[in-house]
């Protein structure tokens, strides 16, 4: 009895002390440069997080698995202009303006 209490209360112990991260299921999502962030957002939910400075915007989806051929998951992010598809990367993209000239800094992962 005492050692079914000690093992149940490492379980519950090992439980608590780890990491929660979110997961997502593997998604078939096929990207194609100017598709619409509309298009985008219907394959792939609700972005993490959305920046956007002028006509550009950045989706991005953190800890994602995009295709099944693959088991490593990713941050993935999809820059916007005007609406449309114009680039996309694993990792994260910052937007900013300095000096009045915009940039796109990515962190690869």
């Amino acid at each position: 009895m005492r050692s079914v209490l000690i093992v149940c209360s490492m379980a519950l112990l090992a439980a608590c002390a780890g990491e929660r991260q979110e997961t997502y299921p593997p998604q078939q999502v096929e990207v194609q440069r100017y598709m619409s962030e509309k298009q985008l957002t219907g394959a792939m939910g609700a972005p993490d997080r959305l920046q956007q400075d002028g006509t550009l915007k950045v989706l991005q989806y953190k800890n994602r698995l995009i295709s099944n051929w693959s088991s490593d998951r990713s941050d993935y992010s999809f820059i916007f202009d005007q609406g449309r598809l114009v680039e996309y990367t694993p990792g994260r993209v910052q937007l900013s303006t300095v000096d009045g000239v915009r940039k796109i800094s990515v962190e690869p992962m």
